[in-house]
């Protein structure tokens, strides 16, 4: 079964000005082939990730379809979408199961011989389950799979996203759906983690979990194109994982709670039918004792507590109280706004500021390295640049003309290996510097503190050139004067 959608190009404009069809098409038969390859991986048996991977991309394909629906367009029929939520329903078992099982085999080091009769009593009931409910997956895969990508692989290539009656008009941009749905999506985690106060909340964390995984889904394939996306999607990720192991915990404490009564119900019926032998369940009296299992499930029990407990602390103190879930927010909308606005293809309009220090506020913010070099040219002017944030490396060129507020630019990302031969050629016109992004409400500053000398700029993409906007008050005590448009200041200028 050959792959469907790697490979195809968008065109040359830009994909946040995409029709939020076209878009919504080709990201969708993108993300179909990696739930294509997920699904091959599930029948090799020593691939313990299979499972988990194929669950992912087939979530991945349900938010792209859910969150890229425009008011006159949806990306593939209702039914289909339907189809695709019963598959991952039926999914859904094995991989609970799979994660109670992998923290219950965890904890077995820690427990006394004793203790660990009754883990691994309700490990081996565990596995049962599980290996019955991924047969039960097996059987659905095998036999939904293979007709639903079929019929969404043509819904998606042949005849694209469908129209809803009743709602005419010109398509709008991907850009703009995607900003209005992050937007929306940012106020409803707002209001769901503002539910939050005690770890016994687990109905609102959980729905903040899922209100995170959709944003990160959402933005994933736009980082590139949306400045900030990619520190907003590595946050959104942490918080997503951390409510995610805080709800783990409730739904293996609710496992603990079922067994542990059906553990003490069975150390009573033992210890009656020892006072009164031939009041046995079977009729025939008891010679020896069963293993009491309550000893491991309370041992667990009391892990499993702390567990909960230090994973709540972790939210309420940094994310909660913190300010961590409203800096997210803050970034979040900021993105929605740029996204959501329409914007010239290649033209820069940017302010900039020199400071006399580093204003301690920026500290709380997602900063990233940088280093950049020119090649060489007058007129035309190409610029490399390698950023470094979260662990992770990119590469991008950029070509500017212009200067002063207004300049054409126009960047796209480019291989390791394109950089690494074109670097060399900027030797002598470099510059390193780390870089702070701040959300100010629709705006967002960007605070440069050059590495190389000491410089602290400051600068503020705006959508218009008479876009009306105030210097924030964290940055007004440190700002010395505007410095846009003079030579000296620009960094091609500064490169040494």
């Amino acid at each position: 079964m050959p792959a469907s959608g790697q490979g195809l190009p968008f065109p040359s404009l830009p994909l946040l000005e995409h029709p939020a069809p076209e878009a919504a098409r080709l990201l969708a038969l993108r993300q179909l082939d990696e739930w294509y390859r997920a699904r091959l991986r599930l029948d090799l048996p020593a691939d313990p990730e299979a499972l988990h991977d194929f669950r992912v991309a087939l979530r991945r394909l349900r938010s792209l379809l859910r969150a890229l629906r425009s008011p006159s367009h949806r990306v593939v029929p209702r039914r289909l979408s339907r189809r695709l939520r019963r598959l991952a329903r039926a999914s859904g078992e094995s991989r609970d199961l799979e994660v109670r099982t992998a923290w219950l085999l965890a904890q077995l080091p820690a427990l006394t011989s004793r203790q660990r009769a009754g883990a691994r009593w309700l490990i081996s009931d565990l596995e049962n389950r599980q290996r019955a409910a991924n047969e039960r997956l097996r059987r659905t895969v095998v036999k939904r799979f293979g007709p639903l990508l079929e019929r969404l692989r043509s819904a998606l290539a042949d005849g694209g996203p469908v129209e809803v009656a009743g709602e005419p008009g010109q398509p709008v941009s991907v850009g703009a759906v995607v900003g209005q749905t992050l937007l929306r999506g940012t106020a409803s985690l707002e209001h769901q983690l503002g539910l939050v106060h005690a770890i016994t909340d687990d109905a609102a964390a959980h729905a903040a979990r899922i209100t995170v995984k959709r944003l990160r889904y959402l933005l994933e394939p736009f980082q590139a194109d949306l400045s900030g996306a990619a520190a907003a999607v590595n946050r959104l990720k942490q918080l997503q994982d951390l409510l995610g192991d805080l709800h783990d915990c409730h739904r293996i404490a609710a496992e603990l709670a079922q067994v542990f009564r059906s553990a003490a119900l069975a150390h009573a019926q033992r210890t009656f039918e020892e006072i009164l032998p031939w009041e046995g369940s079977d009729g025939e009296p008891r010679s020896a004792k069963e293993t009491d299992q309550r000893a491991g499930l309370l041992a667990l029990a009391r892990r499993l507590g702390s567990r909960g407990g230090a994973l709540f602390t972790h939210l309420k103190s940094d994310w909660l109280e913190g300010g961590a879930a409203a800096r997210l927010c803050a970034e979040l909308r900021t993105i929605g706004e740029l996204a959501a606005t329409p914007r010239r293809a290649g033209i820069e309009i940017e302010r900039k500021y020199l400071l006399s220090r580093l204003p301690s506020h920026v500290l709380d913010f997602p900063s990233e390295e940088i280093e950049q070099g020119w090649l060489p040219g007058r007129e035309l002017v190409e610029r490399l640049r390698q950023v470094r944030s979260n662990g992770t490396t990119s590469w991008y060129r950029t070509v500017k003309t212009g200067q002063g507020l207004q300049r054409i630019e126009i960047e796209e990302a480019t291989t390791p290996e394109l950089f690494e031969a074109l670097w060399p050629l900027t030797s002598g016109c470099r510059v390193r510097k780390r870089r702070y992004v701040v959300p100010e409400g629709a705006l967002t500053w960007e605070i440069d503190q050059f590495l190389d000398r000491n410089l602290i700029l400051a600068e503020i993409e705006l959508p218009t050139a008479d876009t009306q906007f105030e210097i924030p008050v964290w940055l007004a005590e440190y700002l010395v004067r505007e410095v846009t448009g003079e030579p000296e200041f620009v960094n091609r200028t500064l490169a040494r």
